[in-house]
């Protein structure tokens, strides 16, 4: 069974939790889980989860990306893993010059980057056998491009 994040007070933020999410700042801080699982691939995906969230999160404490960036970052990781039913792997992430955030998956000879910059979300696919390169806006308030869901779905 992996515990939930233990709540407190630090630098005078709270830290309360809501639904299946901790909020800090008002910004999702990290899911609360009450998963027992011998699983463990699940196991997996909890623990990279929870430590993509807190990356998001000091990315921002760190001030390395705006509450703006922070807030699209997670909205944009919930969307993609909601549009595939939570089947995507976690990616690696890294925060960008710029207040840029950007999302990495790489599998066999498939990669796929979301890159946050300016507000703006982008998807890029790059096919390392045939070199294939492919590239696209990232509208999340619609249905996911059956383009950008098959791209998407390579990484399953």
């Amino acid at each position: 069974m992996i515990s939930p994040p233990v709540m407190s007070h630090k630098e005078g933020a709270v830290i309360l939790p809501i639904g299946n999410v901790i909020f800090r700042n008002n910004l999702p801080h990290a899911k609360i889980f009450n998963v027992e699982t011998s699983d463990e691939a699940s196991k997996f995906r909890i623990e990279r989860e929870q430590k993509l969230l807190t990356f998001i999160q000091k990315s921002l404490d760190n001030r390395q990306i705006t509450r703006a960036t922070a807030e699209l970052a997670l909205s944009t990781w919930n969307a993609i893993s909601h549009f595939v039913d939570g089947v995507l792997p976690v990616p690696d992430a890294s925060a960008m010059p710029e207040d840029g955030f950007i999302f990495v998956w790489n599998k066999d000879k498939h990669h796929l980057e979301i890159e946050i910059c300016q507000g703006e979300t982008e998807i890029f696919y790059r096919n390392r056998d045939t070199n294939e390169v492919w590239g696209d806006t990232l509208d999340l308030s619609n249905d996911l491009d059956e383009t950008i869901l098959r791209k998407i779905l390579l990484f399953t």
